[in-house]
């Protein structure tokens, strides 16, 4: 299956175009929160910027499929 993975905080949004073609829907979690986890561990990441942004998972037809928040706040 084909999954987008794009980034919005309900007034901006940053689409990914392309998408992934994934094996499952569990793998995609997976693989959204390990990149989720790697961002907020980034040294540039910056909690309050990321404040109310989250990782909006989306099948081809655009219907979220699950979404991460960037920020734990």
């Amino acid at each position: 299956m084909r999954l987008f993975f794009h980034l919005t905080n309900g007034l901006d949004f940053i689409p990914d175009e392309e998408g992934v073609d994934v094996p499952s829907l569990e793998w995609a979690r997976r693989e959204a929160q390990v990149a989720v986890q790697e961002l907020r561990r980034d040294d540039d990441f910056d909690p309050t910027r990321w404040s109310g942004w989250r990782l909006e998972v989306t099948d081809p037809d655009g219907i979220v499929v699950m979404h991460i928040r960037l920020s734990h706040g």
